[in-house]
């Protein structure tokens, strides 16, 4: 996610960005920061699913030829954005050598962090499942198969938090 997939989109930014698109055969970048005092805090993610099924038949008596199926499916997935209270710098390129079609990058990047901060959002995911299937109550006959089939996925991610100073460089 972020900043571990090529200097991807930050959702919160405190400190200077930097991103050239193409770059020509020879890239010169200076760019200075300071940071006091910065704080960047990306939200929480959460995301849940909850599920009850009932089926068959309820209460008195019953007589029953044939099957009872019940499927149910949840995913919940849930992630957090990246913070980041310094500077990130990002050169793309388009092949050859870095910075292009055989050209130079050239990065000077000064970077000063003084009591800064930055934190990601929590990211949680949850699934939950109730299946009631066959006959309930009274007495009854059935002549057929009951089968219930529950399938959840959950996944959480956090984001990327970064303080201090990124650079990358991408042909």
């Amino acid at each position: 996610m972020g900043l571990r997939k090529a200097l991807g989109t930050l959702a919160v930014a405190a400190g200077i960005v930097v991103v050239p698109g193409a770059v020509m055969a020879a890239t010169s970048i200076v760019a200075e920061n300071t940071s006091d005092h910065s704080d960047a805090t990306s939200g929480n993610a959460t995301s849940g699913n909850a599920g009850a099924v009932a089926n068959g038949h309820f209460g008195g008596p019953s007589t029953q030829d044939g099957d009872n199926e019940t499927g149910l499916g949840q995913d919940a997935d849930a992630a957090s954005g990246d913070a980041s209270a310094g500077q990130v710098i990002g050169v793309a390129g388009s092949g050859g050598g870095a910075g292009g079609s055989g050209g130079d990058v050239s990065i000077n990047a000064t970077n000063t962090s003084d009591h800064s901060d930055a934190d990601t959002g929590d990211a949680n995911a949850s699934n939950s499942a109730a299946v009631a299937n066959g006959h309930f109550g009274g007495p009854s006959s059935q002549d057929g198969d009951n089968e219930s089939d529950v399938e959840q996925n959950a996944s959480a991610e956090s984001g990327d938090a970064n303080s201090g100073q990124v650079i990358g460089v991408s042909n």
